[in-house]
C-alpha cells in the first residue's frame, strides 16, 4: 500500500487513537506535510508493528510518534524499515516503548527522540545516520542499544543511554 500525502491533501498517513493493535506491513507512506507518516495515539494498551516499510518526508510531524494518552501503554516493534527525510524520524513518549531492528533512520532532523521517565527505545542492528540529531533521550527516558548498529555522520550523534546482550 502506497499513502502519498503530496499535493493539495491534508492530514498525516495512519493514525490510531484508541486501543488494541496496528500492524503496518509492506507500506510506504510519504509526504505528509505538517503530520505523521504515522500517529500512534492510544487511548488504551496497544501494540503496533511496522514492517518492510518505508516512512519518508513527513515534515511538520514526522516519521512515527508513539504518545500513549493517560495511563495506557503502547508497545511497538519496528523491522526492516526506513525512515527517512522526516522532521523526527520517531518520537517516543510516556509510556512508549519501541524496539527497532534492521532498520535506517536517515536524512531527519532528529533520528530517535524519547521523552518521559517511562518512554524507551531499544535499537538493534540498525544504522542512524545524516539527520542533525542521531539520539535524544530526555527527562529520565532511555534508549538502549542492543548490537550492530551504526550511529554516525549525525551533526550531533547524540548516545545511548546504554546497552543490553539480548532484545
Amino acid at each position: 500500500m502506497i499513502v502519498d500525502r503530496h499535493g493539495s491533501l491534508t492530514g498525516g498517513g495512519i493514525g490510531l487513537v484508541a486501543g488494541g493493535a496496528l500492524h503496518v506491513e509492506n507500506c510506504t507512506l510519504v509526504n505528509a506535510g505538517g503530520q505523521y507518516g504515522i500517529h500512534f495515539r492510544p487511548s488504551g494498551n496497544s501494540e503496533l508493528v511496522v514492517s518492510n516499510s518505508t516512512i519518508a518526508n513527513n515534515g511538520g510531524g514526522g516519521g512515527i510518534e508513539v504518545l500513549p494518552g493517560a495511563g495506557a501503554s503502547a508497545n511497538v516493534t519496528i523491522d526492516n524499515t526506513r525512515i527517512l527525510n522526516n522532521n523526527r524520524g520517531i518520537a517516543v513518549f510516556n509510556r512508549g516503548h519501541v524496539t527497532v531492528r534492521n532498520s535506517t533512520i536517515a536524512g531527519n532532523t532528529r533520528g530517535v527522540r524519547a521523552a518521559g521517565g517511562d518512554a524507551s527505545a531499544r535499537i538493534a542492528n540498525t544504522t542512524i545516520s545524516g539527520n542533525l540529531t542521531g539520539l535524544v533521550a530526555a527527562n529520565g527516558s532511555q534508549i538502549v542499544s542492543h548490537r550492530g548498529n551504526v550511529l554516525t555522520d549525525n551533526v550531533n550523534n547524540g548516545a545511548f543511554t546504554g546497552s543490553v546482550n539480548q532484545l
